[in-house]
């Protein structure tokens, strides 16, 4: 029998993955703009209504962009079975400010709990996912919109200043380490190994 998992072991595991994700996109071989670029599309469209496709969407985007797509995906998870409740929430009373829609809590982690258990990988499933999220669609969008351009432009400075900080000490140490090669290949050269140069070599006055 499958034990559920708690809440505290989803908490865990989204910390576990995100470190991970962060690492990942440090250490990616690109230049830091398109490293950053891809990290705040990836972040915007995280805050978006489109449950279970944020990736490929983030992904498409970064494409006809020019930006990292592998930056993109991690950030895609911020909205997480962990998170998404809260989330979607305050998304949605942002957006409801300007929409005059209104929604409690409880009706939120009941919405929720109805996408997920529609799914999107059958008709069915998809034609009920999309029907819910309709429902909560526009004040979702201007409320996702708002905070994903916000944090967007947050996480890519911040990532630029990151990569160009890791790409630069990845660099030194390279280069540290090359300097370490060629000092120990001259002092293994042996001495009596060098031929001292002939008589007839010698040039006299």
């Amino acid at each position: 029998m499958k034990v559920p998992n708690s809440k505290k072991s989803r908490i865990r595991k989204f910390k576990h993955g995100l470190t991970r994700g962060i690492r990942g996109v440090l250490a990616l071989n690109d230049s830091p703009h398109r490293i950053a670029w891809g990290v705040a599309i990836g972040t915007f469209v995280a805050y978006l209504p489109i449950v279970g496709i944020q990736m490929i969407v983030g992904a498409v985007i970064c494409y006809c962009m020019r930006a990292n797509v592998l930056a993109s995906i991690p950030m895609a998870w911020i909205t997480n079975p962990v998170t998404i409740v809260p989330i979607y929430f305050l998304l949605y009373l942002l957006g409801g400010v300007f929409t005059g829609d209104s929604m409690t809590y409880t009706d939120m982690e009941a919405l929720v709990g109805q996408i997920n258990e529609a799914g999107i990988f059958t008709k069915e499933g998809f034609n009920r996912t999309t029907d819910l999220i309709l429902s909560i669609f526009w004040p979702m969008l201007i409320g996702g919109v708002i905070v994903g351009v916000i944090n967007g432009v947050l996480f890519y400075f911040l990532t630029l200043k990151l990569v160009a900080k890791f790409q630069l000490r990845r660099l030194q140490k390279r280069l540290l380490w090359q300097q370490q090669i060629e000092q120990s290949t001259a002092t293994d050269v042996n001495p009596e190994q060098i031929t001292p140069a002939s008589n007839d070599d010698q040039t006299s006055d």
